[in-house]
């Protein structure tokens, strides 16, 4: 294996040097993580021949570098990319990255795992054992041993065969294309997950509201039309369905008895609270039983939710099985499978909860989760 470590600005030319003009560069990284923030202390990176060391706590000149491998065709190919790639930009102040091929995502890709470690994707592809002596040693203590170093340089020494032999799976299944845009994604997450139709809160979205007599009902019904009637950017943060129960329960009638209700935000609550809990008074005050009669609980679980508790992870598995791409990929964090349904029960079709797929998703998943709604649509309810 032959590595070197780049320690000083002249040593960083000659290594930037080698290194332009490539196309592929096999990356990794070792930092530290304190509290919330994370120190990158080493790079590690190979045109796919000499592996350099680049010790990033020494080094703060790191111009020659960068040029060197963000060309107009270059790839970074790096095993679980995200923190790398948020090190990286940071660290080099880069406003563009190359496309970024994560080995992660590419396994994901072809199959139903994503979240592996990089000694078992080399085994299951490449056929290696490969050991991880030093991964909780610590990286900012210098000198860097010579133990810690090879470690380091192991970390990419297989990341041009792993390339390679998942780059050729990809393009046999007419994915090689996608590695690319699901890398960017899960490396920069949408903060919000994208649904068509707003929700419109209603009283059905409070279970307690049955405990209530008119007069709180009557407040309550307020409160919701009062909530709908604003734009989300309008509504007070940190407001949300249960502290609106709660002002239903208690009716407040002044800005400052509003502001002791726990979770209700006091600046807010001081500046308009007068003027609310005044319209929420009335609103109960010209309240009766006949208009708000009491309302019956609704049931803890009734067959048709437990269908739909059936249908979400079935779906989740059985589309992603279809295209044999990974549950995590094509359902994560910010477009889960529960949003489809959400979708589907404002549309009144189950299948129209593929509407809510955007991107790559649209092109790859709508087909077989349309297929998948036609076998359980007499089974699940639409009906809230």
């Amino acid at each position: 294996m032959d590595f070197q470590l780049i320690d000083s600005t002249r040593m960083l030319e000659q290594a930037a040097a080698d290194l332009a003009g490539s196309e592929v560069f096999f990356i990794d990284t070792e930092f530290e993580q304190r509290g919330g923030s994370a120190t990158l202390c080493l790079l590690q990176i190979s045109a796919g021949k000499r592996i350099y060391l680049i010790d990033m706590l020494h080094l703060s000149a790191l111009d020659v570098l960068t040029k060197a491998i963000t060309g107009e065709n270059s790839i970074w190919v790096i095993h679980s990319a995200k923190m790398d790639v948020e090190l990286l930009a940071d660290k080099l102040q880069l406003t563009h990255l190359p496309p970024v091929f994560d080995t992660q995502v590419a396994w994901g890709l072809l199959g139903a795992e994503y979240s592996v470690a990089l000694a078992y994707l080399n085994y299951r592809v490449l056929g290696l054992r490969m050991t991880k002596e030093h991964q909780a040693d610590p990286w900012a203590k210098r000198p860097l041993p010579q133990s810690q170093l090879v470690y380091a340089a192991e970390d990419i020494v297989t990341l041009p065969q792993l390339y390679q032999a998942l780059r050729d799976r990809l393009e046999r299944d007419g994915k090689w294309d996608l590695v690319f845009d699901v890398t960017e994604e899960f490396c920069f997450p949408p903060l919000k997950p994208k649904v068509t139709r707003s929700r419109v809160l209603t009283i059905e979205d409070f279970r307690n509201a049955w405990q209530l007599d008119y007069a709180g009902l009557a407040a309550l019904q307020f409160l919701i039309n009062w909530w709908n009637g604003l734009a989300s950017e309008q509504r007070p943060s940190g407001l949300n369905y249960p502290i609106l129960f709660n002002i239903a329960r208690r009716l407040p009638e002044s800005g400052s008895e509003l502001a002791q209700i726990k979770g209700v935000p006091r600046h807010w609550a001081r500046e308009q609270g007068d003027l609310l809990t005044g319209r929420l008074i009335r609103a109960s005050y010209e309240a009766s039983e006949e208009r708000f009669p009491p309302l019956d609980p609704k049931p803890y679980l009734t067959y048709d939710e437990a269908q739909w508790e059936a249908f979400v992870p079935a779906l989740k598995y059985a589309v992603s099985r279809m295209v044999n791409i990974a549950p995590e990929i094509c359902f994560p964090t910010w477009s889960p499978p529960e949003l489809l349904r959400e979708q589907a029960m404002q549309n009144g079709s189950l299948e129209s909860g593929a509407e809510i797929l955007d991107g790559w998703r649209k092109q790859w998943l709508t087909d077989p989760y349309q297929k998948f709604c036609k076998r359980w649509e007499h089974l699940v309810s639409l009906s809230d």
